[in-house]
């Protein structure tokens, strides 16, 4: 059933589509990236083309419309995410053949029966990129590579619920958003189609449903399985729409402009106060390998002869802590959505990889963790009363020196790379994305990967969905520890 009314869409695509100018496709001029200190360019040198902020939201509530970005195609053999930093596509999994883990559906599962895409400019209810699925002239999506923007008719919403816990079979536990239903006016097969109930009656609702709960995984621990996504409730189209608009962001140009010019601020003076401790010690001191100086005073002496002083050199302790309690809640927001640094590398190699190992820091203080100087090492911080962390990340750091926190961003990047292997949710650090079926493109970011993962009848498919990239072996945390420098460079004292 499913494949003859898909294969109708097909048909009818192919004899005739509108001309009207309206649903024409449209691209943008890159904006976003324009600053060579943050920005990126593409191979013909040109400021790299953003489709999240470059392009505009174009919604229209009188006549349902709205405009949206292709993430992944209609009958993809392969899901895609879009990272907020990069505006890059990256892959996230390969589908493959699935029996619905709520068995209410009795065939089996394959790839998704629509385009999904994101609304550009738009944050949902969970602060991530509007989801919209699209259904109608499914071939021609499958060609788009998103740089550009197409323009289609809202008939409704669902509310998506994932499990945020290995099972919430009690009820406790599901968080819901959103997620937009439309059809595209250019194919005559649904042209006609304004609400959702009549687009139910000309597709098989029952596999779009089961689709959009597996295809996004389940949860698996110890041989058993329990269901990640859930479908629950249908939304008409002009209260689907009232509801974007109220509970969701809509980024005007203005207040994208503003946030980009703070967050670079911030970064800059990050990078000043921060990111720049150590490495000139490290210049003046590159004479010195194998050299022995005369007990502490020899190397309080040498710093003054090059016109340094160890309580500047040696200050990054005390400078991270202030940083992270003064402005850590800003620079967690401004690296959710702003580059901090150049990835062409003809800019301050240091200093794209340093806001690697911040930015990692803060990721995984996201997902419930502190790092604890006294013992070293990263440890757990759940929820407490008034959904509060119990130790407040903030002002976690009090005790800590130079020494402790030179091991907290290196152990960072360990443990989100450990929670990987262990199919928890995490960020993975992806260069490029070269995986088969990934997107090609330099992505240079870390991306959120969630806990549930498909259960692959194909063996080939489930290893090959077991795969991440890793994060560069050749990158290393320059230490910010003077004394630790020069161990390292044998120097005695």
């Amino acid at each position: 059933m499913r494949r003859f009314l898909f294969l109708a869409i097909f048909i009818f695509t192919g004899c005739a589509q509108t001309k009207d100018p309206k649903w024409r496709i449209e691209t943008s001029d890159s904006k976003w990236f324009t600053e060579s200190k943050f920005g990126h360019v593409d191979d013909l040198g040109k400021p790299s083309f953003h489709p999240f902020f470059d392009l505009q939201t174009g919604l229209d509530f009188k006549n349902r419309e709205l405009n949206f970005i292709v993430t992944t195609p209609y009958e993809s053999k392969i899901s895609y995410g879009l990272d907020v930093i990069s505006g890059k596509k990256y892959h996230l999994h390969h589908y493959c053949y699935q029996d619905d883990i709520w068995k209410k559906y009795d065939g089996t599962l394959t790839y998704p029966p629509y385009t999904e895409g994101v609304v550009p400019r738009v944050l949902d209810q969970l602060g991530q990129p509007q989801k919209i699925i699209v259904f109608g002239n499914g071939e021609f999506y499958s060609e788009d590579h998103g740089k550009n923007i197409h323009r289609v008719v809202v008939v409704g919403g669902v509310i998506e619920q994932m499990c945020t816990k290995v099972s919430c079979r009690s009820g406790e536990g599901w968080q819901s958003r959103m997620v937009l239903i439309a059809v595209d006016p250019r194919d005559p097969w649904v042209r006609e189609v304004k609400h959702i109930r009549e687009l139910k009656k000309r597709i098989d609702w029952d596999y779009v449903q089961a689709f959009m709960q597996n295809g996004q995984g389940r949860s698996v621990t110890r041989g058993r399985q329990f269901p990640g996504f859930r479908v629950v409730g249908e939304i008409s189209p002009g209260i689907a729409l009232r509801f974007s608009s109220a509970y969701s962001h809509i980024f005007t140009w203005e207040e994208l402009k503003n946030m980009r010019k703070s967050c670079h601020k911030l970064f800059d003076h990050a990078w000043d106060k921060l990111g720049k401790l150590g490495a000139e010690f490290l210049r003046k001191t590159s004479n010195l390998n194998g050299q022995k100086l005369k007990g502490y005073k020899g190397l309080k002496a040498y710093l003054a002869s090059v016109k340094m002083e160890e309580k500047k050199v040696n200050y990054f302790g005390k400078a991270f802590i202030q940083f992270h309690k003064k402005f850590g809640k800003r620079f967690q927001t401004c690296t959710d959505f702003v580059r901090p640094s150049s990835i062409n590398f003809n800019y301050e190699i240091e200093r794209h990889w340093f806001f690697t190992y911040v930015v990692a820091f803060y990721k995984l203080q996201r997902l419930g963790y502190r790092f604890n100087c006294g013992a070293k090492r990263w440890v757990g911080n759940p929820y407490g009363p008034k959904a509060r962390r119990i130790v407040d990340p903030y002002n976690s750091l009090k005790h800590c020196t130079t020494e402790s926190l030179d091991m907290a961003f290196p152990a960072a990047v360990r443990v989100l790379e450990g929670r990987l292997k262990s199919g928890l949710e995490t960020y993975s650090y992806i260069e490029y994305d070269n995986r088969v079926g990934g997107s090609h493109q330099k992505i240079y970011s870390w991306v959120p990967i969630k806990s549930k993962r498909l259960d692959c009848k194909d063996e080939d498919y489930a290893l090959r969905n077991k795969y991440f990239p890793e994060f560069p072996k050749d990158i290393v945390w320059h230490t910010k520890s003077i004394h630790k420098q020069l161990r390292k460079m044998g120097i005695i004292y």
